[in-house]
């Protein structure tokens, strides 16, 4: 009976030792001061409620200290914003704000100085004059590049086969939907991709809101903003979109979605801002929908394109 009990007293203690470092890593992990992550509630609703729930845990896992968000009121001014962001925690790891809330990023340094922040600018390349803080951008050439690799890769396979002369079949054309915020670098940059892909013709390049009804020899679009009138119509190939949407709410042909979404720079940027990494440029996350793909060895051959 004594033997037993020192046996159940022997389990219990190395259960406690055991017990100790994951006491202590917790203990650590809310110790540490968080990340500040500025956000407004039509960012929240277009980006997903439970995906953001999702990766603000994630992130908070890779950083091993907690994210915490602030959702500012559209019509909130600049005072208000600027007390709810120092309400949040009083001393941060760093504070990160939407570039559409850098004159809030400006007057929060002032408030609360030695607080390391930055602006998360996505797209936009030239910072305002009256902007001294931190700039982090989106990589947009990288992405074009990989865009173009992958939308090559989606043509040549839906045009897979010899055709009737016993010569491989050339394949069919790729739709380029252009928004504003595309740059003559970031199309360069595509057409790049599509070299690189031994993609032998030239894109269709198209405004995105323009309608323009899509042809028969069409096998791959991409589509880079706003375009009603295009996803009205019936399409049968895959796209790419560049998009902060959730994937799961968008068109059924959706194979790719780049997201460059503050969400999804949240880490590399929270690492730039505090100075721990060289401040750059971060690509977006690029989102392979490979339920939406069946064949899985050409699921695994985009993924090798994209993550280059």
């Amino acid at each position: 009976m004594n033997l037993m009990s020192q046996k159940g007293r022997c389990k219990r203690l190395l259960l406690f030792l055991a017990l100790i470092p994951i006491g202590m890593g917790g203990a650590v992990f809310f110790y540490r001061p968080p990340v500040v992550l500025v956000t407004d509630r039509a960012y929240d609703q277009l980006y997903g409620r439970l995906r953001g729930m999702k990766t603000q845990a994630e992130a908070s896992l890779r950083l091993f200290r907690r994210v915490k968000t602030v959702v500012i009121a559209e019509n909130a001014g600049t005072d208000v914003a600027v007390f709810a962001v120092g309400s949040a925690s009083k001393k941060p790891f760093c504070v990160l704000f939407p570039y559409r809330y850098y004159r809030e990023a400006e007057q929060y340094v002032q408030d609360y100085p030695g607080i390391p922040a930055a602006v998360l600018m996505g797209h936009i390349r030239e910072s305002p004059a009256d902007m001294s803080l931190p700039a982090i951008r989106t990589d947009t050439e990288e992405d074009y590049f990989k865009m173009g690799r992958a939308a090559a890769a989606f043509a040549w396979d839906q045009n897979s086969g010899n055709g009737a002369d016993g010569e491989p079949q050339r394949p069919g054309e790729i739709l380029f939907l252009r928004d504003d915020k595309v740059s003559s670098q970031d199309w360069e940059a595509f057409n790049r991709g599509l070299k690189a892909g031994e993609y032998p013709l030239a894109p269709l390049s198209v405004r995105a809101g323009d309608e323009y009804p899509v042809s028969a020899t069409v096998v791959c679009a991409v589509l880079t903003g706003a375009a009603e009138f295009f996803l009205g119509q019936n399409l049968k190939f895959p796209i790419i979109l560049v998009s902060w949407l959730d994937p799961s709410v968008t068109n059924s042909m959706v194979k790719i979605v780049f997201d460059d979404s503050p969400w999804a720079q949240v880490v590399p940027a929270a690492m730039m801002a505090a100075g721990e990494h060289e401040a750059g440029a971060v690509p977006s996350k690029i989102l392979v929908l490979d339920w939406r793909i069946p064949e899985k060895e050409f699921v695994r051959q985009i993924r090798r394109i994209v993550q280059k």
